[in-house]
Protein backbone atom coordinates (compact mmCIF):
# COMPACT_ATOMS: atom_id res chain seq x y z
CA UNK A 1 0.00 0.00 0.00
CA UNK A 2 1.08 3.61 -0.37
CA UNK A 3 0.93 6.64 1.91
CA UNK A 4 1.56 10.34 1.73
CA UNK A 5 3.81 11.91 4.33
CA UNK A 6 5.70 15.16 4.87
CA UNK A 7 9.11 13.47 5.01
CA UNK A 8 10.79 10.07 4.67
CA UNK A 9 11.09 9.94 8.48
CA UNK A 10 7.34 10.54 8.89
CA UNK A 11 6.61 7.84 6.30
CA UNK A 12 8.95 5.45 8.12
CA UNK A 13 7.12 6.04 11.41
CA UNK A 14 3.80 5.29 9.72
CA UNK A 15 5.09 2.11 8.08
CA UNK A 16 6.75 0.96 11.33
CA UNK A 17 3.75 1.85 13.52
CA UNK A 18 3.22 -1.74 14.68
CA UNK A 19 6.90 -2.26 15.50
CA UNK A 20 7.14 1.07 17.34
CA UNK A 21 4.06 0.09 19.39
CA UNK A 22 5.87 -3.16 20.28
CA UNK A 23 8.82 -1.21 21.69
CA UNK A 24 11.09 -0.96 18.66
CA UNK A 25 13.03 2.28 18.22
CA UNK A 26 13.38 3.97 14.86
CA UNK A 27 17.17 4.19 14.60
CA UNK A 28 17.55 5.55 11.09
CA UNK A 29 16.09 6.11 7.66
CA UNK A 30 19.10 5.54 5.39
CA UNK A 31 18.94 7.24 1.96
CA UNK A 32 20.32 5.35 -1.03
CA UNK A 33 21.42 7.75 -3.76
CA UNK A 34 22.84 7.37 -7.24
CA UNK A 35 26.24 8.72 -8.25
CA UNK A 36 24.67 12.17 -8.86
CA UNK A 37 23.13 12.35 -5.39
CA UNK A 38 19.53 11.68 -6.43
CA UNK A 39 17.68 9.67 -3.77
CA UNK A 40 16.63 6.30 -5.18
CA UNK A 41 15.05 4.85 -2.03
CA UNK A 42 15.52 4.57 1.73
CA UNK A 43 16.07 1.71 4.14
CA UNK A 44 14.15 1.95 7.43
CA UNK A 45 16.03 0.58 10.42
CA UNK A 46 14.26 -0.17 13.71
CA UNK A 47 15.70 -2.08 16.64
CA UNK A 48 14.14 -3.41 19.83
CA UNK A 49 16.26 -2.30 22.82
CA UNK A 50 15.46 -5.35 24.95
CA UNK A 51 15.49 -8.18 22.41
CA UNK A 52 18.00 -6.55 20.00
CA UNK A 53 15.81 -7.77 17.14
CA UNK A 54 15.97 -5.64 14.00
CA UNK A 55 13.27 -4.60 11.58
CA UNK A 56 14.81 -3.31 8.33
CA UNK A 57 12.69 -2.53 5.28
CA UNK A 58 13.12 -0.62 2.01
CA UNK A 59 10.88 2.35 1.18
CA UNK A 60 10.58 4.43 -1.97
CA UNK A 61 8.77 7.51 -3.20
CA UNK A 62 6.86 7.23 -6.47
CA UNK A 63 6.33 9.90 -9.11
CA UNK A 64 2.99 10.84 -7.53
CA UNK A 65 4.59 11.68 -4.18
CA UNK A 66 3.43 8.52 -2.39
CA UNK A 67 5.71 6.36 -0.24
CA UNK A 68 5.70 2.57 -0.61
CA UNK A 69 7.13 -0.02 1.79
CA UNK A 70 9.16 -1.74 -0.92
CA UNK A 71 12.09 -1.22 -3.22
CA UNK A 72 11.42 0.76 -6.38
CA UNK A 73 10.14 -1.57 -9.11
CA UNK A 74 13.34 -0.99 -11.11
CA UNK A 75 15.43 -2.65 -8.36
CA UNK A 76 13.36 -5.79 -8.08
CA UNK A 77 15.11 -7.28 -11.13
CA UNK A 78 18.49 -5.60 -11.06
CA UNK A 79 21.30 -5.22 -8.53
CA UNK A 80 20.87 -2.68 -5.77
CA UNK A 81 23.19 0.32 -5.55
CA UNK A 82 25.93 0.70 -2.99
CA UNK A 83 25.12 2.69 0.12
CA UNK A 84 27.55 5.60 -0.13
CA UNK A 85 27.73 5.68 -3.92
CA UNK A 86 27.31 9.48 -4.07
CA UNK A 87 30.30 10.37 -1.83
CA UNK A 88 32.29 7.66 -3.58
CA UNK A 89 31.57 9.31 -6.95
CA UNK A 90 32.47 12.74 -5.51
CA UNK A 91 35.89 11.56 -4.33
CA UNK A 92 37.40 9.48 -7.12
CA UNK A 93 40.80 9.11 -5.44
CA UNK A 94 39.46 8.14 -2.01
CA UNK A 95 40.33 4.93 -0.16
CA UNK A 96 37.11 2.90 -0.10
CA UNK A 97 36.16 1.08 3.10
CA UNK A 98 33.56 -1.64 2.56
CA UNK A 99 31.60 -2.39 5.71
CA UNK A 100 28.57 -4.40 6.71
CA UNK A 101 25.54 -2.16 7.02
CA UNK A 102 24.60 1.47 6.66
CA UNK A 103 25.06 2.17 10.37
CA UNK A 104 28.72 1.13 10.25
CA UNK A 105 29.32 3.13 7.05
CA UNK A 106 27.89 6.22 8.72
CA UNK A 107 29.98 5.71 11.88
CA UNK A 108 33.13 5.33 9.83
CA UNK A 109 32.32 8.33 7.61
CA UNK A 110 31.66 10.43 10.74
CA UNK A 111 35.04 9.28 12.05
CA UNK A 112 36.70 10.31 8.78
CA UNK A 113 35.04 13.72 9.03
CA UNK A 114 36.20 14.15 12.65
CA UNK A 115 39.75 13.29 11.57
CA UNK A 116 39.53 15.79 8.66
CA UNK A 117 40.15 13.06 6.07
CA UNK A 118 36.78 13.19 4.31
CA UNK A 119 37.52 12.91 0.63
CA UNK A 120 40.55 10.75 1.29
CA UNK A 121 38.43 7.93 2.76
CA UNK A 122 34.83 6.89 2.03
CA UNK A 123 32.91 4.05 3.71
CA UNK A 124 30.24 2.17 1.75
CA UNK A 125 28.22 -0.99 2.18
CA UNK A 126 28.89 -3.85 -0.15
CA UNK A 127 25.40 -3.74 -1.65
CA UNK A 128 24.60 -6.27 -4.32
CA UNK A 129 25.77 -4.29 -7.33
CA UNK A 130 28.97 -6.25 -7.71
CA UNK A 131 28.98 -5.32 -11.39
CA UNK A 132 30.07 -1.80 -10.38
CA UNK A 133 33.08 -2.97 -8.36
CA UNK A 134 35.49 -3.45 -11.28
CA UNK A 135 34.86 0.21 -12.22
CA UNK A 136 35.68 1.37 -8.67
CA UNK A 137 38.51 -1.02 -7.92
CA UNK A 138 40.25 0.12 -11.08
CA UNK A 139 40.63 3.61 -9.60
CA UNK A 140 40.34 3.13 -5.82
CA UNK A 141 42.33 1.25 -3.26
CA UNK A 142 39.73 -0.91 -1.55
CA UNK A 143 39.82 -2.18 2.01
CA UNK A 144 37.20 -4.34 3.66
CA UNK A 145 36.22 -4.41 7.31
CA UNK A 146 35.69 -8.01 8.34
CA UNK A 147 32.22 -9.16 9.23
CA UNK A 148 31.75 -9.24 12.98
CA UNK A 149 34.44 -6.58 13.42
CA UNK A 150 32.37 -3.59 12.45
CA UNK A 151 32.92 -0.39 14.36
CA UNK A 152 30.30 0.43 16.95
CA UNK A 153 32.09 3.62 17.95
CA UNK A 154 34.80 5.87 16.51
CA UNK A 155 37.37 4.24 18.84
CA UNK A 156 36.50 0.78 17.54
CA UNK A 157 36.49 2.16 13.99
CA UNK A 158 40.09 3.24 14.47
CA UNK A 159 41.12 -0.16 15.86
CA UNK A 160 39.27 -2.42 13.40
CA UNK A 161 39.19 -0.47 10.14
CA UNK A 162 42.51 -1.77 8.82
CA UNK A 163 41.88 -5.50 8.61
CA UNK A 164 42.02 -6.83 5.08
CA UNK A 165 43.13 -5.33 1.80
CA UNK A 166 41.36 -6.57 -1.32
CA UNK A 167 40.66 -5.59 -4.89
CA UNK A 168 38.26 -8.45 -5.58
CA UNK A 169 34.91 -7.55 -4.07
Amino acid sequence: YSIQAASPEDAARIFAKKQLAEGYVLEAVHPYADASGNILYWRIRCKHPATKRKWIRPMHLDEDGCYHLSEPPAYKKQPKPLYGLFPLAQHPAAMVWIVEGEKCANILNDFFEAQAVTGQHVAVTSGSDTSSWPRYTARHAVRAVRRGRNPASPDRARRFAVTKETTDC
